[in-house]
């Protein structure tokens, strides 16, 4: 017989009992967190990526995303449920020959 199974005489309880750390998982971001990383995603495609059908009219008119949101994700997220972003609502910028910073954009 094999000594590298694993008989019912070799359990004891504590085998059976999990680690509590194993357990925890990453907290699912709420619908609204999710929705803007994907606007910032579709920002960051038109502004930087020469392949994206709106490079054109963005990123190849050398508009750009704000430095301090194109660094970290979450400070554009902050900043959109700051200014009252509500689901469903568009980024517009007040003036569309600018950058996307915090004083250009809003929510409609």
């Amino acid at each position: 017989m094999p000594t590298d199974r694993v008989t019912l005489t070799n359990f004891t309880e504590d085998a059976f009992k999990k680690d509590p750390k194993s357990r925890k998982k990453k907290p699912k971001p709420s619908l609204v967190v999710h929705r803007l990383r994907i606007k910032y995603a579709a920002i960051k495609h038109r502004c930087y990526v020469k392949t994206s059908k709106h490079y054109k009219s963005c990123g190849g008119k050398g508009i750009q995303l704000y430095k301090p949101w194109l660094e970290d994700r979450q400070k554009f997220v902050d900043w959109a449920i700051k200014a009252g972003y509500i689901l469903g609502q568009a980024l517009v910028r007040k003036d569309a020959t600018k950058d996307f910073t915090p004083d250009n954009c809003y929510f409609k």
